[in-house]
């Protein structure tokens, strides 16, 4: 069965036990990740691990939004600039 939005969700309640994915703002781009899961040019090994890391990052999304909601005080700590150096 094709992967949907729905579904993908469905699993990541499943494997977490959480419901609240929070602004759905993200389902836009989860929507085209559902639709890249269709391309023919993708094998069904790689159709697999693509559809196990979507789950897997909305499980991390569910995972960190339960975080805020328990610990709200972990938003107000300010995070400093990060400086990279290449060369």
């Amino acid at each position: 069965m094709p992967a949907t939005v729905e579904s993908l969700k469905a699993q990541a309640v499943e494997k977490t036990q959480l419901g609240d994915f929070g602004d759905p703002w993200f389902e836009g781009p989860l929507a085209s990740w559902v639709h890249d899961l269709q391309s023919p040019a993708l094998s069904e090994k790689g159709r697999s691990f693509f559809t196990r890391l979507a789950v897997n990052n909305l499980c991390r999304r569910l995972e960190v939004l339960e975080c805020l909601k328990r610990d709200p005080e972990i938003g107000a700590v300010r995070i400093p600039p990060i400086l990279y150096i290449t060369g």
